[in-house]
């Protein structure tokens, strides 16, 4: 059950003081373990859980995401992995960082044209560059339930008449 309300607490919150509150938690648990000779199978699952975690953060769309892929490399040093495990560990986490680099680009280029639509106070325009973050939202990036946000942000910052539409 700690395992599972730790991820949703996570999961959950986005802040990332927070986020990395729960990861070096995380990291002093397995240290401890370490240190009082824990069988070994539970250390590796500890283990694990703290790169599931490492992963999670890493897959949200932030600026700063190179620094957490770094922590996670350095970490991933410092807990002795093997090589094979560690070649392995640093190959996924670098490739869910890439991918979510990504995203980040096209939200930003998103966020941009949203941004140039509101000073061009165009209600058409305005109106077409939500309804582009919506569309982009539901089908390209598979985010059906960040589409009410973005219909919520829409009509709360302004310049859009989508309930009139």
């Amino acid at each position: 059950m700690k395992k599972l309300s730790t991820q949703l607490v996570f999961i959950r919150c986005m802040d990332q003081s927070y986020g990395k509150k729960i990861i070096d938690f995380e990291i002093d648990e397995v240290e401890d373990m370490i240190e009082i000779n824990i069988p070994t199978d539970e250390i590796a699952a500890a283990k694990n859980h703290l790169f599931n975690l490492y992963s999670r953060k890493l897959n949200v769309p932030l600026i700063g995401n190179d620094k957490s892929l770094e922590e996670a490399i350095v970490l991933a040093k410092e807990l002795h992995l093997d090589q094979n495990s560690f070649e392995n560990e640093e190959k996924r986490m670098k490739m869910i960082c890439s991918d979510s680099e990504e995203k980040l680009q096209i939200y930003m280029k998103m966020e941009e044209k949203v941004e140039a639509a509101l000073k061009s106070a165009d209600p058409m325009e305005i109106q077409n560059a939500w309804i582009e973050y919506a569309d982009l939202e539901q089908n390209r990036m598979k985010q059906p339930t960040r589409v009410i946000f973005t219909y919520e942000r829409a009509i709360s910052e302004g310049g859009c008449c989508l309930y009139d539409t």
